[in-house]
């Protein structure tokens, strides 16, 4: 499901719901949209956390992109 914002004559599609993406790639999807920095974060959090971290992304990742 997408979303369409409109602001100023530019229109947005943001993506919402479930990451599928996210979930099969994980930190290597991270890394080609937003880079290293946030893909190194998101993998220690996983570590650290049992992979609860990763689950719950996959939820989360479109609402905070």
């Amino acid at each position: 499901m997408s979303i369409f914002l409109k602001k100023n004559g530019i229109t947005k599609e943001l993506a919402t719901g479930f990451s599928v993406k996210y979930f099969l790639f994980g930190a290597f999807y991270v890394w080609a949209k937003q880079g290293f920095g946030k893909a190194c974060k998101h993998s220690i959090l996983s570590i650290i956390t049992l992979s609860i971290y990763y689950f719950i992304q996959c939820f989360n990742y479109n609402k905070n992109c």
